[in-house]
Protein backbone atom coordinates (compact mmCIF):
# COMPACT_ATOMS: atom_id res chain seq x y z
CA UNK A 1 0.00 0.00 0.00
CA UNK A 2 1.67 3.41 -1.14
CA UNK A 3 2.07 5.75 2.22
CA UNK A 4 3.52 8.83 0.35
CA UNK A 5 3.51 11.46 -2.99
CA UNK A 6 5.75 9.10 -5.09
CA UNK A 7 5.18 5.61 -4.37
CA UNK A 8 1.19 6.61 -5.28
CA UNK A 9 2.10 7.90 -8.06
CA UNK A 10 3.99 5.24 -9.23
CA UNK A 11 1.07 2.67 -8.18
CA UNK A 12 -0.84 4.66 -10.48
CA UNK A 13 1.42 4.11 -13.00
CA UNK A 14 1.49 0.35 -12.49
CA UNK A 15 -1.92 -0.36 -13.01
CA UNK A 16 -2.02 2.13 -15.93
CA UNK A 17 0.32 -0.03 -17.76
CA UNK A 18 -1.94 -3.04 -16.47
CA UNK A 19 -4.94 -2.02 -18.04
CA UNK A 20 -3.60 -1.25 -21.18
CA UNK A 21 -1.55 -4.64 -21.59
CA UNK A 22 -5.33 -6.07 -21.06
CA UNK A 23 -7.05 -3.94 -23.32
CA UNK A 24 -4.01 -4.48 -26.14
CA UNK A 25 -4.44 -8.20 -25.03
CA UNK A 26 -8.17 -8.14 -25.43
CA UNK A 27 -8.37 -6.17 -28.81
CA UNK A 28 -5.73 -9.06 -30.50
CA UNK A 29 -8.06 -12.02 -29.60
CA UNK A 30 -10.78 -10.19 -31.17
CA UNK A 31 -9.03 -9.18 -34.33
CA UNK A 32 -7.52 -12.65 -34.64
CA UNK A 33 -11.42 -14.26 -34.44
CA UNK A 34 -12.40 -12.17 -37.25
CA UNK A 35 -9.41 -12.47 -39.57
CA UNK A 36 -10.18 -16.39 -38.90
CA UNK A 37 -13.60 -15.95 -40.12
CA UNK A 38 -12.07 -14.30 -43.10
CA UNK A 39 -9.68 -17.17 -43.92
CA UNK A 40 -12.71 -19.20 -43.45
CA UNK A 41 -14.42 -17.53 -46.01
CA UNK A 42 -12.12 -17.09 -48.66
CA UNK A 43 -11.01 -20.84 -48.38
CA UNK A 44 -14.73 -21.92 -48.98
CA UNK A 45 -14.46 -23.65 -45.22
CA UNK A 46 -18.00 -23.35 -43.72
CA UNK A 47 -18.78 -20.56 -41.85
CA UNK A 48 -19.87 -21.36 -37.78
CA UNK A 49 -23.41 -21.15 -37.04
CA UNK A 50 -24.74 -21.10 -40.46
CA UNK A 51 -26.76 -24.18 -40.49
CA UNK A 52 -27.99 -24.40 -44.77
CA UNK A 53 -31.37 -25.84 -45.82
CA UNK A 54 -31.74 -28.01 -48.57
CA UNK A 55 -33.52 -25.25 -51.19
CA UNK A 56 -36.87 -26.90 -51.48
CA UNK A 57 -37.67 -26.76 -47.98
CA UNK A 58 -36.22 -22.98 -47.23
CA UNK A 59 -38.43 -22.01 -50.81
CA UNK A 60 -41.63 -23.43 -49.81
CA UNK A 61 -41.45 -23.02 -45.69
CA UNK A 62 -39.86 -19.57 -45.58
CA UNK A 63 -42.84 -18.23 -44.76
CA UNK A 64 -44.05 -20.53 -42.24
CA UNK A 65 -42.37 -18.75 -39.39
CA UNK A 66 -44.09 -15.51 -38.56
CA UNK A 67 -41.46 -14.66 -35.62
CA UNK A 68 -38.65 -15.41 -37.62
CA UNK A 69 -40.11 -12.53 -39.92
CA UNK A 70 -40.35 -9.65 -37.96
CA UNK A 71 -37.13 -10.63 -36.54
CA UNK A 72 -36.14 -9.77 -39.53
CA UNK A 73 -37.95 -6.47 -39.87
CA UNK A 74 -34.86 -5.31 -37.45
CA UNK A 75 -32.31 -6.78 -39.22
CA UNK A 76 -33.34 -4.79 -42.52
CA UNK A 77 -30.62 -1.94 -44.20
CA UNK A 78 -30.34 -0.99 -47.94
CA UNK A 79 -26.66 -3.28 -47.69
CA UNK A 80 -28.40 -6.12 -46.29
CA UNK A 81 -30.81 -5.96 -48.65
CA UNK A 82 -28.61 -5.76 -51.49
CA UNK A 83 -26.91 -9.11 -50.37
CA UNK A 84 -29.66 -10.88 -49.34
CA UNK A 85 -31.08 -10.59 -53.11
CA UNK A 86 -27.67 -12.11 -54.31
CA UNK A 87 -27.98 -15.05 -52.48
CA UNK A 88 -29.51 -18.22 -53.20
CA UNK A 89 -32.99 -19.32 -51.98
CA UNK A 90 -31.67 -21.72 -49.87
CA UNK A 91 -30.03 -19.20 -47.39
CA UNK A 92 -33.02 -17.58 -46.28
CA UNK A 93 -33.95 -14.08 -44.05
CA UNK A 94 -34.45 -16.56 -41.05
CA UNK A 95 -31.19 -18.56 -41.19
CA UNK A 96 -29.33 -15.19 -41.58
CA UNK A 97 -31.29 -14.15 -38.51
CA UNK A 98 -30.57 -17.11 -36.22
CA UNK A 99 -27.02 -17.13 -37.21
CA UNK A 100 -26.43 -13.57 -35.84
CA UNK A 101 -23.96 -13.06 -38.81
CA UNK A 102 -23.41 -10.81 -41.43
CA UNK A 103 -24.84 -12.15 -44.19
CA UNK A 104 -21.74 -11.37 -46.51
CA UNK A 105 -19.61 -13.58 -44.60
CA UNK A 106 -21.94 -16.91 -45.81
CA UNK A 107 -20.00 -18.50 -48.86
CA UNK A 108 -21.85 -19.98 -51.53
CA UNK A 109 -20.85 -23.62 -51.79
CA UNK A 110 -21.58 -25.98 -54.40
CA UNK A 111 -22.13 -23.76 -57.10
CA UNK A 112 -20.76 -24.95 -60.52
CA UNK A 113 -21.22 -24.63 -64.07
CA UNK A 114 -22.70 -27.66 -65.93
CA UNK A 115 -24.24 -28.44 -69.00
CA UNK A 116 -28.30 -28.29 -70.24
CA UNK A 117 -30.03 -30.88 -68.30
CA UNK A 118 -32.93 -29.11 -70.63
CA UNK A 119 -32.68 -27.30 -74.19
CA UNK A 120 -36.10 -25.01 -75.18
CA UNK A 121 -35.50 -26.12 -78.86
CA UNK A 122 -38.22 -24.43 -80.96
CA UNK A 123 -40.17 -23.34 -82.87
CA UNK A 124 -38.95 -19.29 -83.46
CA UNK A 125 -41.95 -17.09 -82.81
CA UNK A 126 -44.64 -19.76 -80.88
CA UNK A 127 -43.41 -18.08 -77.25
CA UNK A 128 -40.15 -19.45 -76.83
CA UNK A 129 -38.92 -15.86 -75.25
CA UNK A 130 -41.79 -15.65 -72.77
CA UNK A 131 -41.93 -19.34 -72.08
CA UNK A 132 -38.06 -19.24 -70.76
CA UNK A 133 -38.79 -16.20 -68.37
CA UNK A 134 -41.83 -18.32 -67.30
CA UNK A 135 -39.79 -21.21 -66.08
CA UNK A 136 -37.52 -19.30 -64.78
CA UNK A 137 -39.28 -17.84 -62.10
CA UNK A 138 -38.80 -21.40 -60.68
CA UNK A 139 -35.96 -21.26 -58.30
CA UNK A 140 -34.87 -24.64 -59.32
CA UNK A 141 -34.40 -23.58 -62.69
CA UNK A 142 -31.38 -21.48 -64.29
CA UNK A 143 -31.15 -20.20 -67.45
CA UNK A 144 -27.96 -18.86 -69.69
CA UNK A 145 -27.88 -14.96 -69.91
CA UNK A 146 -27.29 -15.07 -73.35
CA UNK A 147 -30.96 -16.07 -74.55
CA UNK A 148 -29.70 -18.01 -77.65
CA UNK A 149 -26.54 -19.75 -77.73
CA UNK A 150 -26.39 -21.48 -80.89
CA UNK A 151 -23.81 -23.75 -80.54
CA UNK A 152 -25.20 -27.29 -81.57
CA UNK A 153 -26.40 -25.96 -85.55
CA UNK A 154 -24.64 -24.99 -88.77
CA UNK A 155 -24.93 -21.34 -89.78
CA UNK A 156 -27.52 -21.55 -92.32
CA UNK A 157 -26.26 -19.37 -94.77
CA UNK A 158 -22.36 -19.76 -94.17
CA UNK A 159 -22.56 -23.88 -93.14
CA UNK A 160 -20.05 -22.78 -90.84
CA UNK A 161 -20.41 -24.21 -86.89
CA UNK A 162 -17.61 -22.59 -85.58
CA UNK A 163 -19.23 -22.44 -81.96
CA UNK A 164 -19.32 -26.37 -81.92
CA UNK A 165 -15.62 -26.35 -83.22
CA UNK A 166 -15.31 -24.49 -79.44
CA UNK A 167 -15.86 -27.92 -78.02
CA UNK A 168 -18.07 -28.76 -74.99
CA UNK A 169 -15.91 -27.05 -72.51
CA UNK A 170 -16.47 -23.83 -74.16
CA UNK A 171 -20.26 -23.98 -74.17
CA UNK A 172 -19.98 -25.23 -70.44
CA UNK A 173 -18.51 -21.93 -69.75
CA UNK A 174 -21.15 -19.83 -71.35
CA UNK A 175 -23.93 -21.91 -68.47
CA UNK A 176 -24.34 -20.05 -65.02
CA UNK A 177 -23.39 -21.20 -61.65
CA UNK A 178 -25.86 -23.92 -60.58
CA UNK A 179 -26.51 -26.15 -57.19
CA UNK A 180 -27.00 -30.10 -58.00
CA UNK A 181 -30.07 -29.96 -57.64
CA UNK A 182 -30.88 -27.15 -60.18
CA UNK A 183 -31.41 -27.89 -63.64
CA UNK A 184 -29.75 -25.76 -66.29
CA UNK A 185 -31.44 -24.59 -69.22
CA UNK A 186 -30.82 -22.87 -72.65
CA UNK A 187 -32.61 -22.01 -75.33
CA UNK A 188 -32.23 -21.80 -79.44
CA UNK A 189 -35.08 -21.98 -80.86
CA UNK A 190 -32.71 -22.97 -84.27
CA UNK A 191 -31.83 -26.00 -83.16
CA UNK A 192 -35.81 -27.29 -84.32
CA UNK A 193 -35.26 -26.86 -88.11
CA UNK A 194 -31.69 -28.37 -87.82
CA UNK A 195 -29.77 -31.46 -89.28
CA UNK A 196 -26.65 -31.38 -87.01
CA UNK A 197 -28.43 -30.78 -83.58
CA UNK A 198 -30.63 -33.64 -82.56
CA UNK A 199 -27.64 -36.31 -82.75
CA UNK A 200 -25.04 -33.78 -81.62
CA UNK A 201 -27.21 -32.99 -78.28
CA UNK A 202 -27.69 -36.35 -77.94
CA UNK A 203 -23.89 -37.09 -77.48
CA UNK A 204 -23.70 -34.42 -75.21
CA UNK A 205 -26.56 -35.72 -72.70
CA UNK A 206 -28.05 -39.02 -73.87
CA UNK A 207 -30.94 -38.27 -71.15
CA UNK A 208 -31.53 -34.30 -71.61
CA UNK A 209 -34.79 -33.35 -71.62
CA UNK A 210 -36.58 -31.28 -74.46
CA UNK A 211 -39.16 -28.85 -74.90
CA UNK A 212 -40.74 -27.77 -78.27
CA UNK A 213 -43.49 -24.74 -78.24
CA UNK A 214 -45.97 -24.64 -80.75
CA UNK A 215 -48.85 -22.68 -82.75
CA UNK A 216 -50.87 -22.63 -85.16
CA UNK A 217 -48.37 -23.00 -88.18
CA UNK A 218 -50.09 -20.42 -90.98
CA UNK A 219 -50.56 -17.79 -87.72
CA UNK A 220 -46.70 -18.61 -87.34
CA UNK A 221 -45.57 -17.78 -90.61
CA UNK A 222 -46.83 -14.81 -90.48
CA UNK A 223 -45.22 -13.11 -87.14
CA UNK A 224 -42.01 -14.79 -88.56
CA UNK A 225 -42.29 -12.24 -91.66
CA UNK A 226 -43.55 -8.93 -89.57
CA UNK A 227 -40.70 -10.28 -87.13
CA UNK A 228 -38.11 -10.33 -89.63
CA UNK A 229 -39.17 -6.85 -91.63
CA UNK A 230 -39.15 -4.87 -88.43
CA UNK A 231 -36.30 -6.15 -87.41
CA UNK A 232 -34.15 -6.53 -90.12
CA UNK A 233 -34.91 -4.01 -92.86
CA UNK A 234 -31.30 -4.21 -94.46
CA UNK A 235 -33.26 -8.25 -95.93
CA UNK A 236 -35.51 -5.84 -97.96
CA UNK A 237 -38.50 -8.43 -97.81
CA UNK A 238 -40.90 -8.70 -100.68
CA UNK A 239 -44.50 -8.51 -100.17
CA UNK A 240 -46.18 -11.25 -97.76
CA UNK A 241 -47.94 -12.91 -100.92
CA UNK A 242 -44.70 -12.63 -103.15
CA UNK A 243 -42.63 -13.68 -100.14
CA UNK A 244 -44.47 -17.44 -99.59
CA UNK A 245 -45.58 -18.03 -102.80
CA UNK A 246 -43.97 -19.26 -105.88
CA UNK A 247 -44.27 -17.93 -109.06
CA UNK A 248 -46.75 -20.57 -109.96
CA UNK A 249 -48.84 -19.73 -106.52
CA UNK A 250 -47.80 -22.59 -104.77
CA UNK A 251 -46.61 -22.17 -101.39
CA UNK A 252 -42.93 -22.15 -101.39
CA UNK A 253 -42.43 -24.53 -98.32
CA UNK A 254 -38.36 -23.61 -98.50
CA UNK A 255 -38.94 -20.42 -97.85
CA UNK A 256 -37.18 -19.29 -94.63
CA UNK A 257 -40.55 -18.13 -93.04
CA UNK A 258 -42.61 -21.19 -93.68
CA UNK A 259 -39.58 -23.87 -93.36
CA UNK A 260 -39.71 -23.79 -89.40
CA UNK A 261 -43.88 -23.96 -89.62
CA UNK A 262 -43.49 -28.15 -91.23
CA UNK A 263 -43.38 -29.36 -87.54
CA UNK A 264 -43.85 -32.84 -88.95
CA UNK A 265 -40.89 -32.86 -90.71
CA UNK A 266 -38.99 -31.36 -88.49
CA UNK A 267 -40.08 -33.57 -85.73
CA UNK A 268 -39.81 -36.75 -87.49
CA UNK A 269 -35.94 -36.02 -87.72
CA UNK A 270 -35.73 -35.36 -83.45
CA UNK A 271 -37.90 -38.72 -83.13
CA UNK A 272 -35.17 -40.65 -84.37
CA UNK A 273 -32.51 -39.62 -82.13
CA UNK A 274 -34.46 -39.57 -78.82
CA UNK A 275 -37.55 -41.10 -76.72
CA UNK A 276 -40.67 -39.44 -77.05
CA UNK A 277 -40.83 -39.16 -73.23
CA UNK A 278 -37.83 -36.79 -73.88
CA UNK A 279 -39.88 -34.31 -75.25
CA UNK A 280 -42.62 -32.36 -73.90
CA UNK A 281 -44.48 -30.45 -76.44
CA UNK A 282 -46.25 -27.20 -74.99
CA UNK A 283 -49.21 -25.28 -77.14
CA UNK A 284 -48.23 -21.93 -77.46
CA UNK A 285 -51.94 -20.35 -77.88
CA UNK A 286 -52.72 -22.04 -73.89
CA UNK A 287 -49.45 -20.36 -73.20
CA UNK A 288 -51.03 -17.10 -73.73
CA UNK A 289 -54.62 -17.54 -72.19
CA UNK A 290 -53.79 -19.91 -69.50
CA UNK A 291 -49.81 -20.02 -68.52
CA UNK A 292 -50.49 -21.63 -65.12
CA UNK A 293 -51.01 -24.54 -66.71
CA UNK A 294 -48.56 -24.78 -69.20
CA UNK A 295 -46.01 -24.22 -66.62
CA UNK A 296 -47.13 -26.72 -64.58
CA UNK A 297 -46.90 -29.37 -66.96
CA UNK A 298 -42.89 -28.12 -67.46
CA UNK A 299 -42.37 -27.87 -63.58
CA UNK A 300 -43.68 -31.89 -63.55
CA UNK A 301 -41.91 -33.04 -66.85
CA UNK A 302 -38.13 -31.82 -65.20
CA UNK A 303 -39.12 -33.47 -62.25
CA UNK A 304 -39.08 -30.45 -59.81
CA UNK A 305 -41.35 -29.34 -56.99
CA UNK A 306 -44.39 -26.90 -57.57
CA UNK A 307 -43.61 -23.56 -57.55
CA UNK A 308 -45.06 -21.04 -59.70
CA UNK A 309 -48.62 -20.14 -58.75
CA UNK A 310 -51.01 -17.88 -59.86
CA UNK A 311 -50.03 -14.93 -58.43
CA UNK A 312 -46.61 -15.11 -60.12
CA UNK A 313 -48.39 -15.04 -63.33
CA UNK A 314 -50.83 -11.62 -63.71
CA UNK A 315 -52.57 -10.47 -66.50
CA UNK A 316 -51.84 -6.71 -67.64
CA UNK A 317 -54.84 -5.06 -69.71
CA UNK A 318 -52.84 -2.61 -70.82
CA UNK A 319 -50.01 -5.14 -72.34
CA UNK A 320 -53.35 -7.40 -73.21
CA UNK A 321 -51.18 -10.58 -72.14
CA UNK A 322 -49.97 -12.30 -68.90
CA UNK A 323 -46.45 -10.26 -66.67
CA UNK A 324 -44.34 -11.95 -64.60
CA UNK A 325 -43.80 -11.73 -60.92
CA UNK A 326 -41.16 -12.64 -58.66
CA UNK A 327 -40.11 -12.19 -55.48
CA UNK A 328 -38.24 -9.21 -56.42
CA UNK A 329 -39.63 -7.62 -59.33
CA UNK A 330 -42.37 -7.48 -61.70
CA UNK A 331 -41.93 -7.71 -65.37
CA UNK A 332 -43.52 -8.22 -68.54
CA UNK A 333 -42.10 -8.96 -72.56
CA UNK A 334 -40.91 -6.40 -74.54
CA UNK A 335 -43.10 -4.39 -76.83
CA UNK A 336 -42.04 -6.48 -80.12
CA UNK A 337 -43.64 -9.33 -78.03
CA UNK A 338 -47.52 -10.21 -78.79
CA UNK A 339 -48.35 -7.51 -80.72
CA UNK A 340 -51.13 -7.58 -83.19
CA UNK A 341 -51.30 -9.17 -86.67
CA UNK A 342 -52.02 -6.34 -89.48
CA UNK A 343 -54.39 -8.04 -92.07
CA UNK A 344 -52.43 -10.11 -94.62
CA UNK A 345 -53.23 -10.90 -98.37
CA UNK A 346 -56.89 -13.07 -97.95
CA UNK A 347 -55.53 -15.31 -101.02
CA UNK A 348 -52.07 -16.15 -99.52
CA UNK A 349 -53.61 -16.81 -96.35
CA UNK A 350 -55.70 -19.36 -97.47
CA UNK A 351 -53.51 -20.97 -99.63
CA UNK A 352 -51.39 -20.81 -96.10
CA UNK A 353 -54.28 -23.19 -94.28
CA UNK A 354 -54.55 -25.19 -96.96
CA UNK A 355 -51.46 -26.52 -97.23
CA UNK A 356 -50.67 -27.49 -93.67
CA UNK A 357 -53.78 -28.99 -92.87
CA UNK A 358 -52.82 -32.46 -94.00
CA UNK A 359 -49.21 -31.42 -92.28
CA UNK A 360 -51.16 -30.55 -89.48
CA UNK A 361 -53.00 -33.83 -89.08
CA UNK A 362 -49.93 -35.71 -89.93
CA UNK A 363 -48.21 -33.71 -86.52
CA UNK A 364 -51.29 -34.81 -84.75
CA UNK A 365 -50.69 -38.45 -85.08
CA UNK A 366 -47.17 -38.10 -84.36
CA UNK A 367 -47.27 -36.63 -81.59
CA UNK A 368 -50.29 -37.94 -79.83
CA UNK A 369 -52.35 -34.60 -79.68
CA UNK A 370 -54.84 -32.62 -81.66
CA UNK A 371 -54.12 -28.99 -81.39
CA UNK A 372 -57.09 -26.48 -82.40
CA UNK A 373 -55.25 -26.01 -85.93
CA UNK A 374 -57.59 -27.10 -89.26
CA UNK A 375 -56.51 -30.48 -90.70
CA UNK A 376 -59.23 -29.79 -93.96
Amino acid sequence: KPDGGGEILCYLLRWTVRLCVTLVSLACVVTLYIHSDVVYFIKGAPIRDVSLTSPAQSIYKENSDPQAKDKDMMNNSPELDSIRNSLPAHINNKTLWESGRDPSHIQLQGKKKRLPQAIIFGVKKCGTHALTDMISLHPQVVHAKRYEMHFFEKNTITGRDKKYQMGLEWYREKMPPSYENQITMEKTPAYFISHDAPERIFEMNSSIKLILIVRDPTTRVVSDYLHTKDMHEKMNLKPFEEEILQPNGEVDKWNFVVKPSLYAEHMARWFQVFRHDQILIVDGDKLVSDPLTQITRIEKFLNIEHYVKQENLYWNPEKGFYCMRSQKREWCLSKTKGRPHPEMNPEAMSKLRKFFAPLNDKFYKMVGHNFSWPIA
